[in-house]
């Protein structure tokens, strides 16, 4: 079986993506069950690429000017169709490219601005739409509006996942809350979750050589990622803790309040760490790339995912798998992964006491956290461990290629 895989990145570990870092994984798995597999990689920058990867934004860089003036023409034609139409378009040359030395059995691409139909209409190859972030459910974990955009994206990615004949979705929430957004039966869709790395024991956390009292949170600040809940949870934790710290790595994307108004991670602090000596012990670190996030997460106590809404969020599956202790929301997928007080914690999705608590069990119960840990990784290891997910993924597509005969 040959397979290609839509990224909105690569690579991987420089490219700050769950989907990219799945697609990574995904393509690992697929090498050791014998699958070949090509990335259609979307944004590539400037670094060298290894030979299994298409870059879709120097295809682009390279058509010729009559291509050009068709979609400079079409932008201002149709300017909230612009997206759509051209991620779609350059899916399909990629696609079109790798013939006649690599004809995909199956492409698979998210469902994302509905691009899915453009692809569809331009190649003769089956195309397995996968259900990573409906816009419906992320632009309300972002409080954003339900405007103009908002409305024609959402009835795009409804049409597009209506049409599509295969259909995998890494939660069984994600899948539910789908169906009953668009009002669509979908029996032909099936749950297949995210893979995990095989994490070598000299790469997973070990409880005597992290510090128990740093607390590590690895996401964007804005609404959907919760950051804002984590700080205002520790604020309550290091009002009785003094060694207590807060290390946050991710972009500053702005917290927006449901109107126009937003603010920064540093106007945050200022007004809602009222004590400079608390204020202090958090330390914002931006964002970075993967390969400095993990010394972090060896070192720290601790690891935090406090969205507010998640699908099959690779922040956990990668904390799991690298038997990190973990507190994570109640909500979305993440029930799917975590079981509480099995193999990690979970809070009330956007409580800050409950949070909280659940830091200050934690921090109490370095034995009980440790296990929990090292239960992760054996979940991670039987249940999501890249050859398994592969495998599940390649009878998925065999039984989708099946039903088109």
């Amino acid at each position: 079986m040959k397979v290609a895989l839509v990224s909105p990145g690569w690579p991987s570990s420089t490219f700050a993506n769950g989907i990219a870092t799945y697609a990574d994984l995904l393509r690992e798995g697929f090498r050791h069950i014998g699958v070949e597999t090509r990335i259609l990689a979307a944004h590539t920058g400037e670094s060298a690429l290894e030979p299994d990867i298409v870059a879709l934004d120097r295809m682009l860089a390279r058509e010729g000017i009559l291509a050009r003036c068709r979609e400079y023409a079409r932008a201002r034609l149709f300017p909230s169709d612009t997206q759509r139409v051209r991620y779609g378009h350059a899916v399909a040359i990629a696609v079109k490219s790798l013939q006649p030395h690599f004809r995909p059995d199956v492409v698979e691409m998210e469902e994302t601005t509905g691009a899915f139909d453009v692809v569809r209409a331009q190649v003769d190859v089956p195309v397995v739409v996968r259900l990573h972030g409906p816009y419906f459910l992320n632009a309300a974990a972002l409080d954003m509006p339900k405007d103009a955009y908002y409305r024609n994206r959402v009835a795009r990615e409804r049409k597009a996942i209506f049409r599509a004949r295969g259909i995998t979705s890494p939660s069984a929430d994600t899948l539910n809350r789908v169906r009953r957004e668009y009002g669509l039966e979908l029996s032909h869709a099936e749950v297949i979750p995210n893979p995990a790395p095989i994490v070598p024991r000299d790469q997973q956390w070990q409880p005597q050589g992290a510090d128990r009292d740093l607390i590590l949170f690895v996401g964007r600040f804005d609404k959907h990622k919760g950051g804002d809940i984590v700080i205002e949870a520790f604020v309550k934790v290091a009002a009785t803790r003094p060694t207590v710290r807060l290390a946050f790595i991710g972009p500053d994307w702005r917290l927006h309040s449901g109107g126009s108004g937003s603010i920064s991670i540093s106007e945050f602090l200022a007004d809602r760490v009222r004590d400079p000596a608390i204020r202090a012990r958090i330390d914002y670190l931006g964002g970075k790339p993967a390969m400095e996030i993990l010394p972090w997460r060896l070192r720290a106590g601790m690891t935090i995912v406090a969205s507010r809404y998640e699908n099959f969020p690779m922040t956990v599956v990668e904390a799991i798998a690298h038997g990190c202790p973990l507190v994570a929301a109640r909500v979305g997928g993440i029930p799917e992964i975590v079981a509480n007080e099995k193999n990690g914690l979970l809070f009330e999705a956007g409580d800050a006491d409950d949070l909280a608590r659940s830091m200050t069990i934690m921090l109490d119960n370095p034995d009980r956290a440790a296990e929990w840990a090292r239960q992760g990784v054996r979940d991670a290891q039987s249940r999501f461990a890249s050859h398994v997910i592969a495998r599940q993924t390649a009878d998925y597509y065999r039984r989708f290629l099946d039903s088109l005969a």
